[in-house]
């Protein structure tokens, strides 16, 4: 038998959980393995390319067993502060059946031979390559990137995140591009989606990062996460950023600004259609339209605090979600560059983030 605190517990099953649901093609899915030896109490959810083990202190052994995940948490979950300090005893029966007593309160629910749980991936020969001492970066990163990862299920390549060995970390759909500078470098190697999100709701202090064939390791002294990495060859992302002699003019705008036109003229945009767009009409100012027969027109004009376009009016148009999920997450400015009406546009906004969004065609 073994106690621990039930805050402990269960702030730990709500981080299990994220990998630990309910899958028909995988029996364990949604379970987690317990066991506790040596004053630790180490649980771990596996769904065969993410495994998530976290640890937290106990007093007493449990021999390993199998639970729901969501059931325990449900059990755990404490009523309020004084609640989490109260100690949750979890005994180990016959038949693969634990008794969880919680105060004067005792429940026994059905589990499954841990003989049975999924192995989890080889990381004992692997070899540490980076630590993340601010994670604050990482959660940035992540933040940055997510929008632009895959979900076309059959670009298997583009439906992670690139880390490149400079520190550059990128994510592309084919019609977008987002990179982040990193201060941290790994080894060539593109992380699943799944694993990121992951981190991103975790990631509080440093963080180790270990590396084995197609294994990447996050680990830390309360958690250790293990993912399989996507096994295959990201595109040359270098090739997408258009040469200094083709962009040919250069804008900074008020993102709150751009960002609240974008906002407006998507309103009036059919998203059943995707050849519709957002249309920019550069030349002293941007001029933000959309122009629907079905529901009606708008336009505005979004002030430059600097531009460099000279001769005619330079005319693009581009998808809106694209545009917002990049320009969301600027400062107070952002910086344009734009080739030509079919060239991709280049928006800087600080010297960690780039995005590149390619344009639409425009109907004639």
């Amino acid at each position: 038998m073994t106690k621990v605190k039930k805050a402990d517990l269960h702030n730990a099953l709500k981080e299990l959980c994220r990998i630990a649901k309910p899958n028909v093609a995988l029996p364990f899915s949604e379970t987690i393995r317990l066991e506790a030896r040596e004053g630790t109490l180490t649980m771990i959810a596996n769904d065969l390319e993410d495994a998530l083990i976290w640890r937290i202190q106990a007093s007493g052994d449990l021999d390993p067993i199998c639970l729901k995940a969501d059931n325990l948490k449900k059990l755990t979950k404490p009523a309020g502060k004084k609640d989490g300090q109260e100690m949750v005893e979890l005994e180990k029966t016959d038949g693969n059946k634990c008794k969880i007593t919680i105060g004067a309160q005792t429940v026994t629910i059905n589990g499954l031979d841990s003989s049975d749980f999924p192995d989890l991936p080889e990381t004992t020969k692997s070899k540490k390559v980076a630590t993340i001492e601010q994670p604050d970066e990482l959660l940035q990163a992540i933040k940055f990137l997510l929008p632009a990862v895959c979900k076309n299920v059959t670009r298997y390549n583009l439906s992670g995140m690139y880390c490149a060995k400079n520190g550059d970390m990128v994510s592309t759909d084919g019609d977008r591009l987002h990179l982040f500078k990193s201060s941290v470098c790994l080894p060539d190697l593109i992380v699943r989606k799944k694993a990121f999100e992951i981190l991103a709701q975790i990631a509080e202090e440093p963080i180790n990062v270990y590396v084995e064939k197609n294994v990447i390791a996050f680990k830390t002294d309360k958690w250790e996460m293990v993912s399989l990495v996507i096994d295959d060859c990201f595109p040359e992302y270098s090739y997408v950023f258009p040469k200094e002699e083709e962009r040919k003019c250069q804008l900074t705008v008020n993102s709150g600004e751009l960002s609240s036109a974008i906002e407006s003229a998507e309103k009036l945009i059919n998203p059943k259609d995707p050849s519709t767009g957002v249309v920019f009409c550069v030349n002293g100012s941007i001029a933000v339209s959309v122009n629907n027969p079905d529901l009606g027109k708008f336009e505005t004009v979004v002030v430059t605090t600097k531009n460099d376009h000279q001769g005619e009016d330079l005319i693009c148009m581009f998808n809106p979600r694209y545009l917002q999920d990049a320009v969301k997450l600027a400062g107070e400015t952002v910086d344009l560059s734009f080739c030509d009406s079919l060239g991709p546009l280049v928006l800087n906004f600080d010297d960690k983030k780039v995005a590149i969004v390619m344009p639409m065609q425009i109907k004639n």
